[in-house]
């Protein structure tokens, strides 16, 4: 009898509990959150920049007349999204791990297509309707349980099909649901595409996004995680535990994986998302690649104006001009002719790498890229400079093949 009591109490217990949450704790929890409201940013500048990105795009959803705003918000996760008709809220995240102004414009086009779609207040019905199933679904489920407990047998057929009717709807409308969602997503993409092409927009900037989920998300399932970390510092820094090291992922691994780092490098640098670490060694070689450029220039030129080589060397080398980049050049390069033909191979290679990121980027030819490029058919300068003259300039008491580990070129 007590049995049979605690059953019913415990199934109108549940009825009631599902009820009151069905029709009031989601709509309560929604208007707490609305209250609250999300951590905005303001940057006008920015602001500006997404509207002349959106307005084109906006006119031919035509929803140029509907003053929709677009909100930065401060969170650091990739993530754009619509909870209204009348704003588009991007993370700050999405903003910096844009690798091309493209890429942000295909997000953009993706939630404008969710506006024109009119896919909140779809989605709105549907969870309305999925609330109804849920609660007539519970109800019968209810009632069957307290049938059953009523017959004395909690374990009969009627029983055991009320705790079927009260699991088997939740999981149905569940998988409903999520159908429906991908279905908007999917509708939105086909829309933002639309959007793009009609504004003369290349959509492979969403694409390229979209494929970037799909693959973290396909390591995160397996629980791993991708960073890229190429060094500088050459061998001697390997040797030593001296690398720079230049990061590019997921900051909340910091903790996890700066053990590692540390047993092999001094300067652990996260620059962004995964990626940023390739291109910020990219900028780094090209760098290096344009001063020694500047140097072989600086010197032809000091030769030119009748300069002593092995004094033109001395100073340049001891003085406010003195790098790294020109330290290589004259111990390495211009006496090794193998070395430079090795050499000019690496700097050929990572200036393409760099003119890829760049085009990628949308960035126009530069000055440093130039030189990069000018120093692949120019490695060293045009002027009889023997390896005597070095070692008479700077003092110099040992050949080549004894110079310590690590003078060889930046990599």
């Amino acid at each position: 009898m007590l049995l049979h009591i605690a059953l019913c109490r415990k199934t109108l217990k549940l009825t009631a509990v599902a009820t009151a949450v069905a029709l009031a704790l989601a709509p309560l929890s929604a208007l707490a959150e609305q209250e609250r409201g999300p951590p905005v940013l303001r940057d006008t500048e920015t602001e500006q920049l997404l509207r002349e990105y959106t307005r084109p795009i906006l006119r031919t959803a035509g929803l140029e007349k509907q003053n929709i705003q677009i909100v930065i918000i401060n969170e650091s996760v990739f993530n754009a999204f619509v909870a209204d008709g009348r704003r588009i809220f991007v993370n700050y995240g999405a903003i910096l791990q844009s690798e091309t102004p493209n890429q942000i414009t295909g997000v953009l086009a993706h939630e404008t297509g969710h506006l024109a779609g009119g896919h909140l207040a779809k989605l709105h019905e549907q969870l309305a309707q999925a609330q109804t199933q849920m609660i007539i679904a519970m109800l019968l489920g209810a009632g069957a349980l307290v049938a059953g407990s009523r017959g004395g047998n909690s374990n009969s057929g009627l029983s055991n099909a009320g705790a079927a009717a009260l699991a088997g709807p939740q999981e149905m409308i569940r998988r409903n649901l999520l159908s429906y969602q991908r279905q908007q997503e999917e509708n939105a993409d086909r829309a933002g595409v639309k959007f793009l092409t009609a504004t003369g927009q290349s959509a492979k900037g969403m694409y390229e996004t979209f494929k970037r989920f799909t693959d973290e998300s396909l390591f995160a399932a397996r629980g791993a995680h991708v960073l890229d970390a190429p060094v500088s510092g050459a061998r001697a820094g390997a040797v030593n535990g001296t690398l720079t090291i230049m990061v590019g992922g997921d900051p909340s691994l910091r903790d996890r994986v700066t053990p590692l780092l540390k047993s092999y490098g001094r300067l652990i640098q996260w620059m962004g998302p995964v990626g940023s670490g390739q291109k910020m060694k990219v900028l780094n070689n090209v760098l290096g690649f344009a001063t020694g450029q500047i140097a072989s220039i600086a010197i032809e030129t000091g030769v030119a104006l009748g300069l002593d080589p092995a004094s033109l060397v001395a100073v340049l080398e001891s003085g406010s001009a003195g790098s790294f980049a020109l330290h290589s050049l004259l111990h390495n390069m211009i006496p090794d002719p193998v070395f430079t033909a090795h050499a000019a191979t690496m700097i050929a290679k990572d200036t393409e790498l760099f003119q890829q990121v760049c085009r990628r980027g949308e960035l126009s030819p530069t000055v440093l890229e130039q030189l990069a490029v000018d120093r692949i058919r120019h490695p060293v300068p045009d002027v009889a400079l023997t390896t005597e003259q070095h070692v008479a300039a700077i003092g110099e008491t040992r050949a080549r093949a004894a110079t310590p580990l690590g003078s060889e070129s930046p990599r």
